[in-house]
């Protein structure tokens, strides 16, 4: 057999990825071929080589190493951010919120509350008054009003066709 497989070939054997027609065919040319085995032979042990150092645990680093490496994270001093991310860590931050939100739910409606109800002031009523007792200006009949003078303590009474000069004689 003059034909020689490749290592792709013999990867793809290994690994049970090759058409059945195929894998007879290799398997046949491997018993009768020394050269093919013996490529063969040898990316069986470097895959199970691999394998096995994947599968073996990380390296253990040397005592002096280790010690080392201990005393330099000892002898660093935490920063004033690392010291305070230790004091507000979130098993102290929630609580503490709880009770803020608490407080300033119950605090500020009542500070914020109003004190007396809204005022109106007289002259508002007193106005209001005034304006429901005069009669509609676009009526035809005439206006009247009471004037009081400061020189008379008498009332006077304007109609619309009067003069204002005009007085009524009192008691």
């Amino acid at each position: 057999m003059t034909h020689h497989f490749t290592t792709d070939d013999f990867i793809d054997y290994l690994h049970g990825e090759l058409a059945p027609a195929e894998d007879a065919r290799i398997h046949a040319h491997l018993i009768a071929c020394e050269t093919c085995r013996a490529a063969y032979e040898a990316e069986a042990r470097l895959g199970e080589w691999l394998r096995r150092a994947a599968r073996e645990d990380e390296r253990e680093l040397p005592a002096l190493l280790k010690a080392r490496i201990w005393e330099a994270v000892r002898a660093q001093r935490p920063s004033l951010g690392e010291r305070l991310r230790a004091v507000l860590r979130p098993a102290l931050l929630l609580p503490a919120g709880v009770a803020l939100a608490a407080l300033v739910f119950v605090v500020y409606p009542a500070a914020h509350a109003p004190g007396t109800a809204p005022t109106v002031a007289a002259s508002y009523y007193l106005d209001e008054h005034a304006a429901e007792g005069q009669e509609n200006p676009l009526a035809d009949h005439p206006i009247t009003a009471t004037v009081i003078t400061a020189s008379d303590t008498s009332s006077e009474v304007a109609t619309d066709g009067g003069d204002a000069g005009d007085h009524a004689a009192g008691p």
